[in-house]
Formats: structure tokens, sequence, C-alpha cells
């Protein structure tokens, strides 16, 4: 089994529990954003490439394995668990945490806003390069190293959250959009998920 089908069956499995689900749309953003910061990190590399196609970034293989779903949840991996280390782990897990809230449609808008996708001609693999590029650009690199509770955590922006803070009259979003650490942030998400429906419903599959 190649890497990328590795970490896709993992993925379903860390979804088991969780109060949203992935499909095989979602499941491919969470890939292509795995290996993104990936290689802004340095902490995993995934050597499978990604096309461009209409709703966002494919690996053609993990299509293929999972086509037959359509867009119904995958149901969790019998599989083994990956051997990755420890360290592999907390990076795919923190992606997955960052990112797995958002639904399907969210995560294609969002690749789709972004240059790496935006500058590759259709049906034509996104370049490494552009995806280190414009990432390492981004204030989500700041999280890199990796530290869940001493250093200050900055989300995923969504463009919900753009346009929340359209009307603030502080500079730059990604500046007002900080939190202590990836712990608070956390928690605060987690609670706001559970108490407050409109947010439950924007994030839902």
């Amino acid at each position: 089994m190649s890497d990328i089908l590795k970490i896709a069956s993992y993925i379903t499995q860390y979804h088991k529990g969780k109060p949203y689900s992935v499909t095989p749309m979602k499941l491919q953003k969470l890939l292509y954003y795995i290996k993104a910061w990936g290689l802004v990190s340095g902490d995993l590399y995934i050597p499978d490439k990604f096309k461009k196609w209409d709703y966002g970034p494919v690996n053609t293989t993990v299509y293929h394995h999972y086509k037959d779903h359509q867009n119904l949840p995958i149901p969790p991996s019998k599989d083994k668990k990956p051997e990755y280390s420890e360290l592999e782990y907390q990076f795919i897990d923190f992606i997955l945490d960052c990112y797995s809230p958002l639904n399907a449609i969210s995560l294609s808008t969002m690749t789709h806003s972004e240059d790496p996708w935006i500058n590759t001609p259709k049906d034509a693999t996104i370049s490494e390069d552009k995806m280190k590029s414009y990432y390492s650009s981004l204030a989500f690199a700041k999280n890199f190293p990796i530290d869940l509770h001493n250093k200050p955590f900055h989300p995923v922006l969504t463009l919900l959250d753009y346009s929340f803070t359209t009307d603030m009259k502080s500079g730059n979003t990604e500046d007002i959009m900080v939190y202590p650490s990836f712990v608070d942030y956390k928690q605060q998400f987690e609670n706001s998920y559970t108490n407050i429906p409109e947010i439950k419903t924007a994030f839902r599959d």
C-alpha cells in the first residue's frame, strides 16, 4: 500500500467517534494539507502528487480507491495503523485537528483561493515548490515547530474568518486570530462546537 493510502486509512480511523465525518472529497483536501504543511515544516514528506481538478487538489490513487463512496462518509478503516514515529503522528494529528472540523465544501473553497491551485493548469500536477513557497508565507506556518502548550497558535483562516473581521479597524486578520496556545484554541473551539448550533451547522458535512 502506498504512503498516501496508509495515511488516508489512518484519517478514516481518526474520524471514528468525531462529531464530523470524512467523505472522499474531504479526504483529498485533508491529505493535500498534510502534504503541504509537511513540506513547510519538514515533519513529514509525502512523495505522492496532487493534480488540479475542478473541486480542488486530487491524488488519483486515493480517488480511485475511494470513489465508490461517492459523497458519503467513509467508515473507519480496519487496516493496521501505519508505522510512523511519535513526532510524525503528532504532526498528522495536529493538521487533522485544525482542518477536520471543516466540511468538504469549505476545504475545497479554501484550496480554490490559494495560489498553488490557482496557478496550476487544469489536470496538471501541483508543484511542491509552489506549495512550499505559498504555505510558508501564511500565518499558520508560525505554528512550526509544533508546541501544543507553550506557543501562540495561529488557526486556519477560512473565508468566514476574513468576512467576520472585515469591519474591524485593527490591521491584519491574521494578527487578530491568535490564541495563547493550541490547547487553549482547541478547548475554546470544542466548547463552541458543542454549545453554539450555528458553529456546528457551519462546520458539519
